[in-house]
């Protein structure tokens, strides 16, 4: 199952993404 290990790092990126942009947007 290749693409569930795809799915698990895009998505832990996205989440800290928004994280980065909530800090840069409080800044």
């Amino acid at each position: 199952m290749p693409r569930s290990t795809t799915s698990g790092p895009s998505q832990r990126m996205l989440r800290v993404g928004e994280q980065v942009r909530h800090a840069l947007s409080e800044t």
